[in-house]
């Protein structure tokens, strides 16, 4: 659940699509895949599944579609 905090902070569409990476993040975890990125510490096996690069280019690209295609709908 995304609390009104986090809408208020991030807004409705920023906060939806770290809503959704977090569950991509579950998924990846539960099959044991990790998303490579130059940023990684492949030492540390508490690092996210997805991160860095990766993970902010992703959460814009899911922000830019929600805004586009949800935000506009309501």
């Amino acid at each position: 659940m995304i609390g009104k905090e986090t809408i208020e902070s991030l807004g409705l569409p920023r906060a939806l699509a770290v809503a959704i990476l977090e569950r991509f993040e579950v998924l990846l975890d539960k099959y044991d895949i990790t998303i490579p990125d130059d940023d990684r510490d492949y030492y540390d096996e508490d690092e996210a599944r997805l991160f860095g690069a990766a993970y902010y280019d992703l959460e814009d690209e899911v922000t830019e579609l929600l805004h586009e295609y949800v935000v506009d709908l309501r």
